[in-house]
Protein backbone atom coordinates (compact mmCIF):
# COMPACT_ATOMS: atom_id res chain seq x y z
CA UNK A 1 0.00 0.00 0.00
CA UNK A 2 1.18 3.49 -0.85
CA UNK A 3 1.93 5.42 2.36
CA UNK A 4 2.17 9.22 2.25
CA UNK A 5 2.76 9.72 5.95
CA UNK A 6 3.29 7.98 9.30
CA UNK A 7 1.27 9.36 12.20
CA UNK A 8 2.57 8.94 15.74
CA UNK A 9 -0.32 9.46 18.18
CA UNK A 10 1.23 10.59 21.47
CA UNK A 11 -2.00 11.83 23.07
CA UNK A 12 -2.31 10.53 26.68
CA UNK A 13 -5.06 8.07 27.51
CA UNK A 14 -6.71 6.42 30.51
CA UNK A 15 -5.19 3.13 31.62
CA UNK A 16 -8.32 1.02 31.32
CA UNK A 17 -9.31 1.90 27.77
CA UNK A 18 -8.01 2.43 24.27
CA UNK A 19 -7.60 5.99 23.11
CA UNK A 20 -10.84 6.68 21.16
CA UNK A 21 -9.00 9.09 18.85
CA UNK A 22 -6.42 6.43 17.97
CA UNK A 23 -9.23 3.98 17.32
CA UNK A 24 -10.96 6.42 14.93
CA UNK A 25 -7.69 7.27 13.20
CA UNK A 26 -6.84 3.60 12.68
CA UNK A 27 -10.28 2.89 11.23
CA UNK A 28 -9.95 5.57 8.52
CA UNK A 29 -6.19 5.72 7.93
CA UNK A 30 -6.01 3.50 4.83
CA UNK A 31 -8.38 5.78 2.93
CA UNK A 32 -5.82 8.57 3.36
CA UNK A 33 -2.71 6.41 2.74
CA UNK A 34 -1.49 6.94 6.31
CA UNK A 35 -0.01 4.46 8.78
CA UNK A 36 -0.93 5.15 12.40
CA UNK A 37 1.10 4.22 15.49
CA UNK A 38 -0.03 4.44 19.12
CA UNK A 39 2.56 5.92 21.48
CA UNK A 40 0.81 7.68 24.39
CA UNK A 41 3.19 10.04 26.16
CA UNK A 42 1.31 9.51 29.42
CA UNK A 43 -1.14 7.04 30.94
CA UNK A 44 -3.79 8.42 33.30
CA UNK A 45 -4.79 6.40 36.36
CA UNK A 46 -7.45 7.25 38.98
CA UNK A 47 -6.16 7.58 42.53
CA UNK A 48 -6.20 4.29 44.47
CA UNK A 49 -8.87 3.79 47.11
CA UNK A 50 -6.38 4.09 50.00
CA UNK A 51 -5.37 7.56 48.81
CA UNK A 52 -9.00 8.58 48.34
CA UNK A 53 -9.75 7.69 51.96
CA UNK A 54 -6.76 9.76 53.07
CA UNK A 55 -7.94 12.72 51.00
CA UNK A 56 -11.44 12.55 52.47
CA UNK A 57 -9.98 12.43 55.97
CA UNK A 58 -8.02 15.60 55.23
CA UNK A 59 -11.15 17.27 53.85
CA UNK A 60 -13.03 16.39 57.05
CA UNK A 61 -10.24 17.97 59.09
CA UNK A 62 -10.65 21.25 57.20
CA UNK A 63 -14.42 21.18 56.86
CA UNK A 64 -15.98 19.76 60.01
CA UNK A 65 -19.65 18.73 60.26
CA UNK A 66 -21.81 21.76 60.98
CA UNK A 67 -19.45 24.23 59.27
CA UNK A 68 -21.82 26.26 57.08
CA UNK A 69 -19.19 28.17 55.14
CA UNK A 70 -19.26 27.52 51.40
CA UNK A 71 -16.73 25.26 49.71
CA UNK A 72 -15.56 25.81 46.14
CA UNK A 73 -14.51 22.70 44.21
CA UNK A 74 -12.03 23.37 41.40
CA UNK A 75 -11.37 21.19 38.34
CA UNK A 76 -7.87 22.07 37.14
CA UNK A 77 -8.18 20.05 33.91
CA UNK A 78 -10.62 17.98 31.89
CA UNK A 79 -8.85 14.89 33.22
CA UNK A 80 -9.43 16.05 36.81
CA UNK A 81 -13.13 16.47 36.08
CA UNK A 82 -13.35 12.99 34.57
CA UNK A 83 -11.25 11.46 37.35
CA UNK A 84 -13.68 12.76 39.96
CA UNK A 85 -16.22 10.27 38.60
CA UNK A 86 -13.73 7.47 39.27
CA UNK A 87 -13.07 8.45 42.90
CA UNK A 88 -16.05 7.06 44.80
CA UNK A 89 -14.93 8.09 48.29
CA UNK A 90 -14.33 11.67 47.16
CA UNK A 91 -17.72 11.74 45.41
CA UNK A 92 -19.47 10.59 48.58
CA UNK A 93 -17.67 13.26 50.63
CA UNK A 94 -18.75 15.98 48.21
CA UNK A 95 -22.32 14.70 48.08
CA UNK A 96 -22.59 15.18 51.86
CA UNK A 97 -21.68 18.84 51.32
CA UNK A 98 -23.75 19.39 48.17
CA UNK A 99 -25.84 22.19 49.69
CA UNK A 100 -22.88 24.51 50.18
CA UNK A 101 -20.73 23.77 47.16
CA UNK A 102 -19.68 26.15 44.43
CA UNK A 103 -17.65 25.11 41.41
CA UNK A 104 -14.82 26.42 39.24
CA UNK A 105 -12.95 25.09 36.22
CA UNK A 106 -9.85 26.08 34.28
CA UNK A 107 -11.68 26.40 30.96
CA UNK A 108 -15.00 26.15 29.17
CA UNK A 109 -14.51 22.56 27.95
CA UNK A 110 -13.47 21.53 31.46
CA UNK A 111 -16.58 23.25 32.86
CA UNK A 112 -18.85 21.26 30.55
CA UNK A 113 -17.15 18.00 31.56
CA UNK A 114 -17.31 19.00 35.23
CA UNK A 115 -21.02 19.82 35.05
CA UNK A 116 -21.68 16.46 33.40
CA UNK A 117 -19.86 14.52 36.15
CA UNK A 118 -21.51 16.51 38.93
CA UNK A 119 -24.95 15.83 37.47
CA UNK A 120 -24.41 12.13 36.70
CA UNK A 121 -23.22 11.38 40.22
CA UNK A 122 -25.83 13.45 42.01
CA UNK A 123 -23.52 16.09 43.45
CA UNK A 124 -25.21 19.09 41.84
CA UNK A 125 -27.23 20.06 38.80
CA UNK A 126 -25.36 23.05 37.43
CA UNK A 127 -24.96 24.58 34.00
CA UNK A 128 -21.63 25.50 32.50
CA UNK A 129 -22.36 29.18 33.15
CA UNK A 130 -22.80 28.51 36.87
CA UNK A 131 -19.23 27.23 37.06
CA UNK A 132 -16.59 29.92 37.55
CA UNK A 133 -14.11 30.03 34.64
CA UNK A 134 -11.30 32.52 33.97
CA UNK A 135 -11.72 35.27 31.39
CA UNK A 136 -8.77 33.72 29.53
CA UNK A 137 -9.75 30.02 29.50
CA UNK A 138 -7.09 27.41 30.11
CA UNK A 139 -4.79 29.41 32.36
CA UNK A 140 -4.73 28.41 36.03
CA UNK A 141 -3.05 31.62 37.12
CA UNK A 142 -6.02 33.59 35.76
CA UNK A 143 -8.46 31.26 37.48
CA UNK A 144 -6.61 31.77 40.76
CA UNK A 145 -6.92 35.55 40.39
CA UNK A 146 -10.64 35.29 39.61
CA UNK A 147 -11.34 33.00 42.56
CA UNK A 148 -9.50 35.21 45.00
CA UNK A 149 -11.58 38.16 43.76
CA UNK A 150 -14.95 36.37 43.69
CA UNK A 151 -15.12 34.21 46.82
CA UNK A 152 -14.86 35.40 50.44
CA UNK A 153 -11.51 35.25 52.19
CA UNK A 154 -11.23 32.07 54.22
CA UNK A 155 -13.31 30.02 51.79
CA UNK A 156 -12.18 26.42 51.51
CA UNK A 157 -11.07 25.47 47.99
CA UNK A 158 -10.99 21.76 47.14
CA UNK A 159 -8.54 21.53 44.25
CA UNK A 160 -9.01 18.47 42.04
CA UNK A 161 -5.65 17.95 40.40
CA UNK A 162 -3.05 15.48 39.15
CA UNK A 163 -0.71 13.77 41.60
CA UNK A 164 2.33 15.25 39.83
CA UNK A 165 1.08 18.82 40.29
CA UNK A 166 3.75 21.08 41.81
CA UNK A 167 1.17 23.04 43.82
CA UNK A 168 1.67 26.48 42.25
CA UNK A 169 -2.07 27.03 41.75
CA UNK A 170 -2.89 26.02 45.32
CA UNK A 171 -0.19 28.34 46.62
CA UNK A 172 -1.67 31.29 44.72
CA UNK A 173 -5.04 30.61 46.33
CA UNK A 174 -3.48 30.42 49.78
CA UNK A 175 -1.60 33.67 49.16
CA UNK A 176 -4.95 35.24 48.23
CA UNK A 177 -6.52 34.31 51.56
CA UNK A 178 -8.27 31.03 50.70
CA UNK A 179 -7.91 27.77 52.58
CA UNK A 180 -6.93 24.89 50.31
CA UNK A 181 -7.19 21.12 50.27
CA UNK A 182 -5.34 19.60 47.31
CA UNK A 183 -6.98 16.42 46.02
CA UNK A 184 -4.84 14.50 43.51
CA UNK A 185 -7.65 12.46 41.96
CA UNK A 186 -5.49 10.94 39.23
CA UNK A 187 -1.89 10.43 38.20
CA UNK A 188 -0.20 10.96 34.83
CA UNK A 189 2.49 8.33 34.33
CA UNK A 190 5.08 9.09 31.65
CA UNK A 191 5.62 6.36 29.07
CA UNK A 192 8.75 5.38 27.18
CA UNK A 193 8.37 5.36 23.42
CA UNK A 194 8.83 1.99 21.77
CA UNK A 195 11.22 1.45 18.91
CA UNK A 196 9.86 3.07 15.76
CA UNK A 197 9.75 1.12 12.49
CA UNK A 198 12.15 1.93 9.69
CA UNK A 199 9.93 3.75 7.20
CA UNK A 200 10.39 5.93 4.12
CA UNK A 201 7.34 8.19 4.39
CA UNK A 202 7.64 11.28 6.64
CA UNK A 203 6.64 11.34 10.30
CA UNK A 204 3.73 13.35 11.65
CA UNK A 205 3.51 13.59 15.46
CA UNK A 206 0.17 14.33 17.09
CA UNK A 207 0.52 16.02 20.50
CA UNK A 208 -2.00 17.10 23.13
CA UNK A 209 -0.21 20.39 23.83
CA UNK A 210 3.03 22.27 23.20
CA UNK A 211 4.53 21.01 26.45
CA UNK A 212 4.96 17.54 25.00
CA UNK A 213 7.12 18.69 22.09
CA UNK A 214 10.55 19.00 23.84
CA UNK A 215 10.68 15.51 25.40
CA UNK A 216 9.23 13.87 22.30
CA UNK A 217 11.69 15.68 20.03
CA UNK A 218 14.55 14.42 22.19
CA UNK A 219 13.24 10.84 22.08
CA UNK A 220 12.70 10.93 18.33
CA UNK A 221 16.19 12.33 17.78
CA UNK A 222 17.61 9.41 19.77
CA UNK A 223 15.89 7.12 17.27
CA UNK A 224 17.37 8.93 14.30
CA UNK A 225 14.37 11.08 13.38
CA UNK A 226 15.61 14.64 12.86
CA UNK A 227 13.50 17.53 14.15
CA UNK A 228 13.46 19.14 10.70
CA UNK A 229 11.93 15.98 9.23
CA UNK A 230 8.95 15.94 11.63
CA UNK A 231 5.62 17.67 11.13
CA UNK A 232 3.93 18.31 14.47
CA UNK A 233 0.15 18.47 14.87
CA UNK A 234 -1.78 19.86 17.83
CA UNK A 235 -4.31 22.41 19.12
CA UNK A 236 -4.26 25.81 17.43
CA UNK A 237 -3.83 27.44 20.85
CA UNK A 238 -0.46 25.70 21.18
CA UNK A 239 0.98 27.15 17.97
CA UNK A 240 2.18 30.53 19.36
CA UNK A 241 3.74 28.83 22.38
CA UNK A 242 5.57 26.15 20.44
CA UNK A 243 6.79 28.58 17.77
CA UNK A 244 8.21 30.83 20.46
CA UNK A 245 10.59 28.01 21.43
CA UNK A 246 10.93 26.49 17.96
CA UNK A 247 10.55 29.25 15.32
CA UNK A 248 11.27 26.86 12.43
CA UNK A 249 9.00 24.03 13.55
CA UNK A 250 6.78 22.34 10.99
CA UNK A 251 3.40 22.72 12.69
CA UNK A 252 -0.18 21.98 11.64
CA UNK A 253 -2.92 23.42 13.83
CA UNK A 254 -6.02 21.34 14.47
CA UNK A 255 -9.54 22.45 15.28
CA UNK A 256 -10.46 22.03 18.95
CA UNK A 257 -9.43 23.29 22.35
CA UNK A 258 -7.80 19.98 23.24
CA UNK A 259 -7.05 16.51 21.89
CA UNK A 260 -10.51 15.40 23.03
CA UNK A 261 -11.94 17.63 20.29
CA UNK A 262 -9.75 16.43 17.42
CA UNK A 263 -11.60 14.83 14.50
CA UNK A 264 -9.85 11.82 12.96
CA UNK A 265 -10.73 12.57 9.33
CA UNK A 266 -9.58 16.19 9.75
CA UNK A 267 -6.20 15.01 11.06
CA UNK A 268 -5.75 12.47 8.25
CA UNK A 269 -6.84 14.87 5.52
CA UNK A 270 -4.30 17.43 6.70
CA UNK A 271 -1.56 14.81 6.50
CA UNK A 272 -2.55 13.85 2.95
CA UNK A 273 -2.66 17.49 1.87
CA UNK A 274 0.71 18.22 3.46
CA UNK A 275 2.24 15.29 1.59
CA UNK A 276 1.11 16.45 -1.88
Amino acid sequence: MLVVGNLLVTVPRWSERENPLFKDLSASAKKYWVDVYDAPSQIYKPSPEALQVKLVRELNDWDEPGDKREVVVVATSRQAAEALGRNISVLEALEKRSGKLKFAAVGIATAYDFADVLGRFGIAKVSRKEIITPEVPGRLENLATDLVGKVPSGTLAVVLTVAEDRGDFAQKLISGGLRVVRMPVYSAISQEMGRLPDVKAPWFVLVASSGFVPPLAKELASQGVAFADITWMGPSASEPLVKKSYPNINWISLTGASADDFIANDVLEKITNASD
